[in-house]
């Protein structure tokens, strides 16, 4: 379903530069919501194959922290539920969908298949809390999860809030599960995406198969 890229590790500059060429849990949304939101990220991503960005990600004392919660989260969820965390910080490219990609947080496998993946969040506690009481996930987020199982195959997707300003309330956890027909119309959309790139790749003569997109993998 997918292969791992190589000594590409989230949070690096290769990632950072990698992830530009491909639709990721990030920007599934994007692809999932309307027509408008499609065009927006087909402008982005034709930018990007026709000339990469090396500019430095945005970053703040909120984001680095909440990275630092992630990891912590990672640790957390394993020892609780007392599983083996794979592919965490990995990037992995889709073996069938030429743009698709994703750097699941957990991915949790049952023999040689991915069982399901697990996507943290560590909101502020206002945030955390108004997910756990009204049990209703971000669309971002929901679309982040379903991207995950798409591309991995997965059972199901997990979101798991993790807020350590919080203590008996500081885990909520959320099953997502994908239909067929879910599934069947994720790939339509997806594949009339990808025939639209390419067609504009091929008429305007940009090479989509350059060599910087297949890092060492």
């Amino acid at each position: 379903m997918f292969t791992v890229a190589k000594g590409i590790k989230q949070g690096t500059e290769d990632w950072l530069y990698l992830r530009q060429f491909y639709i990721t849990g990030t920007r599934a949304h994007q692809l999932l919501s309307s027509d408008k939101t499609r065009a927006t990220l087909l402008r982005n991503m034709l930018k990007a194959y026709d000339k990469p960005s090396n500019d430095a990600p945005y970053t703040s004392e909120r984001l680095e922290k909440a990275h630092a919660d992630e990891v912590m989260a990672v640790d957390r969820y394993a020892f609780m539920h007392d599983v083996e965390p794979m592919h965490t910080d990995d990037f992995l490219v889709s073996n069938k969908y030429r743009f698709a990609a994703l750097s699941p947080d957990i991915a949790v496998y049952a023999g040689d298949k991915v069982d399901y993946t697990v996507e943290i969040k560590c909101l502020d506690a206002d945030n955390h809390l108004s997910v756990m009481t009204s049990d209703e996930i971000d669309k971002p987020h929901y679309s982040q999860i379903e991207w995950e199982i798409f591309i991995t195959g997965a059972r199901h997707g997990l979101y798991y809030g993790f807020c350590p300003e919080l203590e008996r309330l500081a885990d909520y956890k959320k099953v997502i599960t994908m239909t067929d027909k879910r599934r069947s119309e994720i790939e339509r959309v997806y594949l009339d995406f990808e025939e639209k790139m390419i067609s504009l790749f091929n008429q305007y003569g940009i090479n989509y198969e350059q060599s910087a997109i297949h890092l060492s993998y």
